[in-house]
């Protein structure tokens, strides 16, 4: 059972620069900066086979970047609830730190029955933080699906948000897909790992798609036999899926220390 989407870490800050200067000036030679890192599950998931190797590339905007899209959950882990763990450390052997992700829950599958809103934990909210996938989709930002009110369904006119430049989308419908066919009549709340499509709203059978990395406008056919039912292409489908992200900030002492402060620390309330 692999993670959709696959797990990913930015490295972000001066402190990353600062340190391979560092480094240089002792001739320790590039190599030896290198950020190498571990990603595996907690407890009974700290096997070598549930283990992926994170090989960090810089991004045009400095960040430093790795993706798990190796990992695993295995069938024996039965598990309903784990936390990723993950080790960085510098290529000549000093340790960086341990760093654990939110409590992330199983969902092997999407449910085949219809949704209600006593399932509360695979619904959405107003103002909910989720990704849309298709099937060319690289790990990229998260969207928002803002709602006036409620729990979203199928049905309602939703906007996509980006949430690091605030790009816009028009008012779009959200309709379940089934079998490559949206489903005009279905008003149920949506659910993670239901496939969906998004209809610009008061337009002809127009949907949002992905067509080489470009998002377009793809018009639907008809279905003869259905009058319900609209036909879309493979860039129209997306895969609803939720996301969360942790961010650790941190600074090294001046001091020499010998032993890495793991795992790090949180601190939740400083009174003074």
């Amino acid at each position: 059972r692999f993670f959709c989407p696959p797990p990913c870490v930015y490295l972000s800050g001066p402190g990353w620069k600062l340190k391979q200067e560092q480094i240089k000036a002792g001739d320790l030679g590039e190599a030896s900066f290198r950020v190498c890192g571990y990603m595996g599950l907690d407890s009974m998931g700290s096997s070598l086979m549930e283990t992926q190797k994170l090989s960090f590339e810089e991004q045009p905007d400095a960040k430093g970047f790795g993706c798990a899209k190796a990992l695993y959950i295995s069938d024996a882990d039965k598990r309903k609830h784990f936390r990723l763990v993950l080790k960085l450390f510098f290529s000549n052997g000093q340790e960086i730190g341990t760093f654990h992700s939110k409590m992330i829950k199983v969902i092997s599958k999407p449910s085949q029955k219809k949704q209600s809103l006593k399932n509360t934990d695979r619904t959405y909210g107003d103002g909910s933080m989720g990704r849309k996938a298709g099937a060319t989709d690289e790990p990229s930002t998260r969207s928002e699906f803002p709602l006036r009110e409620g729990y979203i369904r199928y049905g309602s006119v939703v906007q996509l948000v980006c949430t690091a430049t605030g790009i816009t989308l028009p008012p779009l419908i959200i309709r379940k897909v089934t079998k490559q066919y949206a489903m005009l009549d279905v008003d149920e709340p949506i659910s993670q790992l239901h496939k969906c499509a998004f209809q610009f709203q008061g337009s002809d059978r127009m949907y949002l798609c992905l067509s080489m990395e470009k998002v377009i406008q793809f018009q639907a056919s008809p279905c003869p036999k259905e009058a319900n039912r609209e036909l879309l292409n493979d860039g129209s489908c997306w895969t609803i899926i939720g996301t969360e992200a942790v961010e650790y900030t941190f600074s090294e002492s001046l001091a020499c220390i010998r032993e890495p402060v793991s795992p790090v620390p949180l601190i939740a309330a400083l009174q003074v």
